[in-house]
């Protein structure tokens, strides 16, 4: 018998999310599962679920929910050495990682992913004591995805966190806070850079930007580290149609590297965020452990 646990975010993806739900619930005990089903009451539940899930035995971990959800279900399982299988259907607003992994937003498409049981080992990133599987993030821009209400989310999706991101910079214009000087210490580049934004990605997709960071893989115990330098503010808008193609990595404002180990600080109090929840504050240190969670893939 297979032991199976459900962990949902029931504010994750509100509409038709319930129907999602009772259709794998539907599939899966009709093909022999007899899943334990979770709701998430409060932050960081999740993760404590997942922890759960490991010293019940379980063999595989079923996470409903958005970036925020899957984050903390990570952070359960690295935190109790899980080698379960991890499924993800993905529920929430913006969803970088699974949308990039390709992974389903049905409950039909998800159910056979589980069945067929291809797994990729991916690698998570560690902030000094969380851990992330997308991107950690800091400057210009990353505070967004925390100034939108659940329930604009719920009503607008994605174009919740547009109009808000249009508002900063709006706010950029009229009062900018300017660049911050950014110490990086890590074995491809050690240097101090002014600069507006730093990315730490496992994966090519950042913020519904599908090669934001275009050499990386979710593989290869590496993450990638983009830094856009401090420029001129309406120099940014060729920056970002560029960044369409992943060419915006060839531009002489941007820095692009990969890296296993990193160290970061700086003369401001910048906070890093972290598959789109807050973080520590610089400084902060990153590693890279390879080939971590069994991932469930199409």
């Amino acid at each position: 018998m297979f032991k199976t646990k459900i962990i949902v975010n029931p504010s994750s993806g509100r509409q038709g999310s319930e129907s999602k739900i009772d259709r794998l619930l539907y599939l899966l005990h009709s093909n022999g599962y007899n899943p334990d089903i979770c709701f998430t009451q409060y932050g960081s539940h999740a993760e404590e679920l997942a922890i759960e899930a490991e010293s019940e035995g379980c063999d595989t971990i079923i996470v409903s929910g958005g970036d925020g959800t899957v984050n903390e279900v990570i952070n359960g399982m690295m935190k109790s050495n899980s080698k379960a299988r991890l499924a993800i259907l993905s529920q929430g607003t913006v969803n970088d990682f699974a949308g990039y992994m390709g992974l389903p937003r049905n409950a039909d498409e998800l159910f056979q992913v589980i069945v067929n049981k291809k797994m990729i080992p991916v690698d998570v990133g560690l902030w000094d004591d969380r851990y992330f599987i997308n991107v950690a993030a800091g400057g210009l821009l990353t505070e967004v995805a925390h100034e939108v209400e659940d329930d604009l989310k719920a009503i607008w999706g994605k174009a919740a966190y547009y109009v808000e991101g249009a508002r900063r910079l709006i706010d950029e214009i009229v009062d900018p806070t300017g660049p911050f000087s950014l110490k990086i210490e890590s074995p491809a580049f050690t240097g101090d850079v002014e600069a507006m934004m730093f990315l730490i990605s496992n994966s090519k997709s950042i913020g519904g930007f599908k090669l934001m960071a275009p050499n990386a893989e979710v593989y290869d115990g590496l993450f990638d580290v983009l830094i856009i330098k401090s420029l001129d503010f309406f120099k940014l808008a060729p920056l970002v149609i560029n960044s369409i193609a992943g060419l915006h990595v060839k531009d002489k404002s941007v820095l692009y590297f990969k890296t296993n180990k990193l160290k970061l600080s700086s003369d401001r109090e910048i906070t890093v965020d972290l598959d789109g929840e807050r973080g520590n504050k610089l400084p902060g240190n990153l590693k890279v452990i390879p080939n971590s969670i069994n991932l469930l893939v199409p």
